[in-house]
Parts: structure tokens; sequence; C-alpha cells
């Protein structure tokens, strides 16, 4: 059971650095590195799973209970990293460019009224 918890700890963790190039030791430390640039849900869900993590390795791991939140906590981190953020980025830089665009002919009908 234990072993299964580091399996899913070790994957996210594999997934964030690929993701969104979170570096660090293990999954607590690429979750405090993503600080805000993790959604919320997704940097909860990895608080989870981080402390489930640190739980099996001090002991303090509780069994099904625990194993069954740690689980669901590793089934919306894969679901939701499995989106790449360059598609999210494509998305977001395609908006920047559009709204200057319009920014630059609104501009460019004002000054074309003035004249």
């Amino acid at each position: 059971m234990h072993a299964s918890i580091e399996q899913m700890a070790g994957r996210v963790a594999a997934l964030l650095e690929a993701r969104h190039g979170l570096k660090g030791a293990g999954l607590a430390e690429k979750v405090a590195r993503g600080g805000t640039r993790l959604p919320r849900e997704l940097r909860e869900e990895a608080e989870i799973l981080a402390g489930a993590l640190e739980a099996v390795r001090t002991g303090r791991f509780h069994g099904a209970e625990d194993h069954a939140r740690a689980a669901a906590a590793y089934d919306v981190l894969v679901r939701g990293l499995a989106v790449t953020p360059r598609t999210t980025l494509g998305r977001r830089i395609a908006l920047r460019v559009g709204l200057s665009l319009a920014v630059v002919a609104a501009l460019a009908l004002l000054w074309q009224r003035r004249s």
C-alpha cells in the first residue's frame, strides 16, 4: 500500500516537471516552487498527495481512508496535468495579439477622425 503512494507521488512529480517545468527534489518541493503557477485545485490536491507521502515516510499513515484520499487526489492531478500548458499558453498569446490589434485599430480610427 505504501509503495503505491510513493509511486503516485513520483508520477505526479514527473508530470509537474514535464508540464510546468517545476524543478525540485520531490513532490512537496515542486508544489512549493510552483506556487500560483499551478491552478488552485491542482495545487491543493498535490499538497494532499505530498502530505500523504510525508505521512507514509513518518509512520503517521492511517490505512484505507488516507489511501483512498491520496488516490482521489492522484486521479484529479493526472487528469488536470494531462492538458499541456502550451495549449493554454498558445490561446493566451493569440488572445493578447488579437486584443493588441483591436486596440491599434481603434486608435487608428480615432486618429483618422481627428485628421
